[in-house]
């Protein structure tokens, strides 16, 4: 213990850097899960797909999605979501599950539900890549 608080004491600047960078990377975690729409498994996706009826909504552009997507995906780009809401408004108490190719635009568009009163807004962590690697099957148009 005599050694850490000697440490700390004599590179104080550096341990000043490494809490700052830790209290905020806590900071932005936090607040993408409160934000942000919850991130679930493939193995959860199926689960709510098949027992719950959930909605899949595919973010990605029409040339990826036409390449292959979850059977029955809505298709929506992201660029027309704020357009489509009166689309989407018959699924408001239904889970909605947000899906991108890799798994890092479905949380912003899942916030952008949220806040519109979606009340069940989740998004494929992953994506539609993780989709593809556990095997699960695709459909294409």
């Amino acid at each position: 213990m005599e050694q850490f608080v000697a440490f700390v004491t004599k590179y104080w600047l550096l341990w000043l850097g490494f809490v700052s960078v830790l209290l905020l990377l806590i900071i932005t975690e936090l607040q993408a899960r409160m934000r942000g729409p919850k991130r679930i498994s493939t193995h959860e996706t199926t689960l709510l797909i098949n027992r719950e009826d959930a909605v899949v909504l595919d973010i990605r552009d029409n040339n990826a999605f036409s390449q292959g997507h979850i059977i029955g995906a809505q298709h929506i780009p992201p660029s027309k979501i704020t357009d489509h809401f009166n689309q989407l408004d018959k699924y408001k108490t239904q889970p909605l599950i947000i899906v991108c190719e890799y798994g890092q635009q479905a949380p912003v568009i899942g916030a952008t539900l949220r806040k519109q009163g979606f009340e069940r807004v989740y998004s494929l962590q992953g994506g539609l890549n993780a989709w593809r690697q556990a095997g699960l099957p695709l459909e294409k148009r």
